[in-house]
């Protein structure tokens, strides 16, 4: 089978490459240039890949990466949400541009060096599903939920069952040094993370407005007890760096950004016992979902039993959506899928989530049967 493999310089991506080419795969190293990163990973991969005796081919995706991904992160701040930048990626870059890529270049299948897992469910039709990697603190399945199924279905993820230990120990053996040793920061694009800096600097340069100054309302009370600096500074659940002296400690519980108010409450009113979701990406048709569900509104977060449900505008019963092949609706903007609306009842109060987040749909069994944006 010939293979395109995702590659950025990283240890993750490249045991990907060697593993399937040792495996007897056609295989060829598929790099794309998304940011411009302090140093150039290029050199290095042309080398591995030289001593490997595998093509490399460098794409240049910096202007769509702006364009899909960091201005649609700067968008979401400036409307007092909290984005997910990598899951926005994989959707729109990963397993979107760079797959059609990898296709255009005669591949069978894109891999990559995500910790993620496919199997087959007969319970869920035909081909292979989205599966998260149980006790393993690397599974990526959370970031990879707003991927429609018929783009996974012609990927290949061979860290599946492996953990990063084993991974270091087997390049090691191998001799190969990746081009970028370290570990991946959380958003590549904003430097050591500092999304604050990162968010003036972009208002500096792009004429973002971000917001001023206004009311911190107690949740309970009514009183507007503080200013804020801007509702971007903060995050629902924040509850370090609100410097405002309480009795007890304050917590984030909404930003409005109509009112550019900030909401906070003390610790017995933050939590909550419901969530909403747009965007819905199903990745196994409702009709097939089994009773038991669980969810998980941020990556850290175990999944929680909840009771799901979708709505649709055409469609108003619970738990209905027009899917097609492979359980999925349209991509095109305006679907029936893009309009659905995806409700949670908790089965216990959570803490809460920030809108903006991904909300992903788990069985029993770890399979993800949708994933969205969450939107309260």
């Amino acid at each position: 089978m010939k293979i395109a493999v995702a590659v950025s310089g990283g240890i993750d991506s490249l045991y990907a490459l060697t593993a399937l080419s040792a495996a007897g795969h056609e295989v060829l190293a598929l790099h794309a240039r998304f940011t411009d990163a302090p140093s150039d990973p290029v050199p290095g991969l042309d080398a591995c890949c030289s001593q490997l005796g595998i093509p490399l081919h460098v794409e240049d995706l910096r202007r769509e990466f702006r364009r899909g991904v960091i201005r649609s992160y700067v968008g979401a701040h400036v409307r007092a949400l909290t984005p997910n930048p990598c899951a926005q990626c994989n959707r729109l870059m990963k397993f979107g541009r760079l797959l059609g890529l990898a296709e255009s270049l005669g591949a069978e299948k894109l891999a990559t060096g995500h910790y993620a897992c496919l199997e087959p469910n007969p319970a869920y039709g035909v081909g292979q599903f989205l599966r998260s990697l149980a006790g393993n603190p690397k599974d990526q399945s959370y970031f990879l939920s707003l991927v429609p199924i018929g783009r996974l279905q012609r990927v290949l993820f061979p860290l599946a069952g492996l953990r990063k230990e084993e991974i270091r120990t087997r390049m090691g053996e191998k001799g190969l040094e990746p081009p970028v040793p370290g570990e991946s920061q959380d958003i590549c694009f904003v430097p050591r993370d500092d999304y604050r800096s990162f968010l003036q600097k972009e208002a500096v340069g792009n004429t973002v407005r971000l917001g001023g100054p206004g009311p911190v309302v107690l949740w309970d009370t009514g009183a507007v007890i503080a200013r804020h600096d801007g509702l971007w500074r903060y995050t629902e659940g924040q509850r370090k760096g609100l410097g405002i002296p309480w009795s007890e400690p304050l917590y984030v519980l909404r930003r409005d950004s109509i009112s550019n108010t900030l909401f906070v409450a003390t610790k017995r009113f933050i939590m909550t016992e419901t969530a909403t979701a747009g965007e819905i990406n199903c990745l196994v048709p409702p009709a097939l979902w089994p009773d038991e569900l669980f969810v998980r509104t941020r990556f850290r977060q175990p999944p929680v039993r909840a009771k799901v449900s979708i709505h649709t505008e055409s469609r108003p019963e619970a738990g209905q959506i027009r899917t097609g092949i492979g359980g999925i609706a349209s991509e095109k903007p305006g679907s029936e899928e893009d309009a659905a609306t995806l409700s949670v009842r908790f089965s216990a109060p959570q803490e809460p989530h920030a809108p903006g987040q991904v909300l992903a749909v788990y069985d029993a069994g770890g399979f993800i049967l949708a994933g969205g944006i969450l939107t309260a």
